[in-house]
């Protein structure tokens, strides 16, 4: 990697050291071919605080550079990432449900940004994606209709989440947690926008049920370290 001017500051050379690190293609020069050592303290901070922390470690062990890591924070990558894994898996479990009661009540679920990434086959450093929430639209309903489909199996509203506020113009409707007694680590939450259904022509399965993706889905790592830090140049 090019060498910085001296007058960038250090949280921003953290910032292009994390997005090199974590690019996909690789098409940013590896910061570990440079002879200074990274601060990865630094990098390991930023990258938790930004939810990027599994997909580090996916990242470096895609190229074989987790040697290059100190022991320490290579531990607490690892450690994240297999939270996380165990958390996917969780909301893997939430969705499978979600989209067979849809089914079974004549919808056909439209998966959307992080809910793609659960699907198995998914790229390795788009399955390791930090998840809040399932992303769903309706290809033939509204987004009432399929909230009174999960309502109606036992799916409730967040403590903190107040229905009321969820309604249009709202982009999506009220998020709701699975009924199941073991801490859903998540909410389904069902989009309003009307371009989302838009070129729906790629249909796919989980678990035997159907559902669809958008023709040109693309499951990325979130949230990108270099679209949400400080400019890189």
């Amino acid at each position: 990697m090019p060498a910085l001017p001296h007058t960038v500051p250090p949280r921003t050379r953290l910032w292009h050291a994390l997005a090199a690190l974590l690019d996909p293609a690789g098409v940013v020069p590896d910061p570990l071919d440079d002879a200074r050592v990274p601060d990865w303290i630094g990098i390991y901070r930023l990258a938790a605080g930004q939810l990027v922390a599994p997909g580090l470690y996916v990242a470096l062990a895609a190229r074989q550079r987790l040697e290059a890591v100190p022991e320490p924070v290579r531990m607490a990558l690892a450690e994240l990432h297999r939270l996380n894994g165990e958390r996917n898996d969780r909301l893997l479990a939430v969705l499978r449900d979600t989209v067979h009661l849809l089914n079974a009540a004549g919808f056909e679920p439209l998966l959307l940004k992080g809910a793609v990434a659960l699907l198995p086959g998914s790229d390795p450093l788009a399955a390791a994606r930090m998840l809040s929430d399932l992303d769903l639209a309706l290809c033939d309903g509204t987004a009432e209709q399929g909230e009174q489909v999960l309502r109606a199996a036992g799916y409730r509203d967040a403590d903190n989440c107040n229905p009321d506020h969820y309604g249009p113009p709202m982009h999506h409707a009220a998020p709701l947690f699975h009924p199941g007694g073991d801490g859903s680590p998540g909410t389904a939450d069902f989009s309003r926008r009307e371009g989302e259904r838009a070129a729906t022509d790629r249909s796919c399965a989980v678990r035997g049920d159907s559902c669809r993706l958008k023709s040109a889905v693309r499951a990325v790592v979130g949230p990108p370290a270099f679209v949400f830090g400080p400019a890189l140049c």
